[in-house]
Parts: structure tokens; C-alpha cells; sequence
């Protein structure tokens, strides 16, 4: 599988997971310009696996803006990463990053069989790989994705939107309609399974109480008690989670289109059958079992 994020904290909190959880095998990861500044966020990542004695991975970064930027207050946690205790110490090889689009379009490549992609940010790089190369698709198994609200509310709160559409849409609508419309098989893991997954103070507690014996619960646990975090839940850690063990999830089949203008941009709406791509989406979850299993993959050695 392929690893494409957008670099903030619960980003780097599930690269921890793919590369914790057994029988997976991860060919590469980009980092987009999306809820972080990229480089700031890579230099994090090469730092995590130093910390927890991890060969490097093949990783790119795309500098360039989304349509829709994220606010900078958000960005600007990523410039915090590196000095958490359980990382300022730790020792990246200093290789510097590829180009995020020239790696999944060459990872896709070498790839011997059809590689699940897993995105956690906009869709941006993979809306710019199958423009750059269409025939890439082949290679793709499917998309799962943290990303939408198909029966939820959004969670954009920006001047001028209605509040339908969620961020990872929103930041670049245009090339998720894109990637719609490749039709690769897509599951959604949106804000309709990850509002039942709060990140509350018996989560944290049971986070920073495993981080004594387990340097990436420590790690979690630092990234996820930075000071200045609104209330955060399991976003992208959720999508992770439902790549690796999908029976904890509900998932029904729907057909969908996205919004690109208006003040419902960004917005993945319900539509009748042949209206719209058919995808599946996580309506649903055992929470205690997710949370089980988040746990067993954290405190894995």
C-alpha cells in the first residue's frame, strides 16, 4: 500500500500504525502542503522512525498550495513536532524529499500487483498522477480515505460556505471530483464514523500510561496534548484502522457527487442511484473494539 497524507499530527499518528501493524506492506508515503508545512512535517516523520528504530521509507513532498488553504494556526503545529521531547533527540539520516507525484507515479509503476492507496489529506497528488499519467489507475486496487460527510455535517467553518462540506474536500474539491471520476473503487472513512471516535481524557490517559513502555503511544501521546489543539478526534488514525481490520466498520454503498462551487463547496452530497459514483462509506463502528485495537497495534514492540 501507499501511504499519501497531509502531514498534521493525526497523520503522522497513523504512518506510526501502518508501520507498527504486522503484514503490511507500506511502498512508499507523500506528504502534501495541506494541514502542516510539508518539510516541517517530513523532518518529523524521519524523526519518528529513528525514534522507534525504523527503516526509512521512500517519501515525497509536494510543496504546492491546495485551492483552499487550511487555517495557519492549524499549519503552524507541524513547526511544533520536532521539538516534542520524544523527538527532538532522534537522529533522521538527513536524506532530503522527493518529489511527491514523481513517487507515487514511480511507486505505482515498480508495484508487481495493484497497490491500495490510503489518503488521509486532499486529493491533490493523486488528481495530479492521473492527469500526468491516466494509465496509472490500472495500478490502483482501490482508495481508502479519510475524507467527507455524506450524512454528517461538515466541519468547515469559513466565511461564505454553509458548513456541509469537510476540510480534506474542501482544501481542493476539483481534484477529488477527479479522482470520482477515475472510478477507482473508493471506501470513505468521513466525519460519519469519526465523530463517534473522540480523542477525550480517558483516551489521553490511556495513551500517555501505555507511552511508559511504548516509545510510539509516547509519541501519541505528545502530538495529541500539544498545547492549542481544538477537540480533536481519531481522523485519520480511523482511516488507517479501517484499511487494517475493515470488519470494526460498517460500510454501506451510496452514490455520491462532489460540490465545487458555491457555499456548499467541498460538499460529498447523497444523490440517487445513477446520479452520481458509487462508493462505500463507514456509517458506523465498534468503538470499543477500534479503540482495543488501536491500542494493541500501539503497544506492539
Amino acid at each position: 500500500m501507499y501511504f499519501d497524507c497531509d502531514g498534521a499530527f493525526d497523520d503522522l499518528i497513523g504512518y506510526m500504525l501502518l508501520r507498527s501493524a504486522p503484514r503490511v506492506d507500506v511502498i512508499g508515503v507523500g506528504i502534501l502542503n495541506g494541514d502542516c508545512w510539508s518539510i516541517a512535517s517530513y523532518e518529523a516523520l524521519r524523526r519518528i522512525e529513528s525514534r522507534l528504530k525504523l527503516k526509512e521509507m521512500p517519501c515525497g513532498i509536494c510543496n504546492d498550495e491546495t485551492p483552499h488553504s487550511f487555517p495557519k494556526k492549524w499549519r503552524d503545529d507541524s513547526l511544533k513536532f520536532n521539538n516534542l521531547a520524544a523527538l527532538r533527540d532522534a537522529q533522521p539520516s538527513g536524506v532530503p524529499p522527493s518529489d511527491a507525484t514523481q513517487l507515487m507515479i514511480e511507486s505505482l509503476q515498480r508495484a508487481s500487483e495493484p497497490v491500495t492507496l490510503l489518503l488521509t489529506g486532499p486529493a491533490t497528488v493523486i488528481a495530479s498522477v492521473l492527469e500526468k499519467r491516466p494509465e496509472s489507475k490500472v495500478k490502483i486496487k482501490q482508495l481508502i480515505m479519510m475524507g467527507g460527510a455524506v450524512r454528517e455535517k461538515g466541519n468547515v467553518d469559513v466565511d461564505g460556505t454553509d458548513g456541509s462540506a469537510e476540510w480534506n474536500i474542501y482544501c481542493d474539491p476539483c481534484a477529488f471530483e477527479a479522482v470520482l471520476a477515475a472510478g477507482i473503487p473508493i471506501r470513505m472513512i468521513g466525519l460519519d464514523v469519526t465523530s463517534k471516535l473522540p480523542v477525550d481524557k480517558a483516551l489521553l490517559a490511556s495513551m500517555e500510561k501505555l507511552g511508559k513502555t511504548s516509545a510510539a503511544a509516547r509519541i501519541c501521546y505528545e502530538l495529541c496534548t500539544m498545547p492549542g489543539l481544538p477537540p480533536i478526534y481519531l481522523w485519520d488514525q480511523a482511516a488507517v484502522l479501517a484499511m487494517l481490520k475493515p470488519e470494526l466498520f460498517d460500510f454501506e454503498k451510496t452514490e455520491i457527487v462532489v460540490e465545487t462551487k458555491g457555499p456548499s463547496i467541498g460538499r460529498t452530497r447523497e444523490v440517487s442511484a445513477g446520479k452520481g459514483r458509487s462508493i462505500e462509506f463507514a456509517s458506523g463502528c465498534d468503538a470499543d473494539g477500534v479503540l482495543r485495537y488501536f491500542f494493541q497495534i500501539l503497544a506492539a514492540p
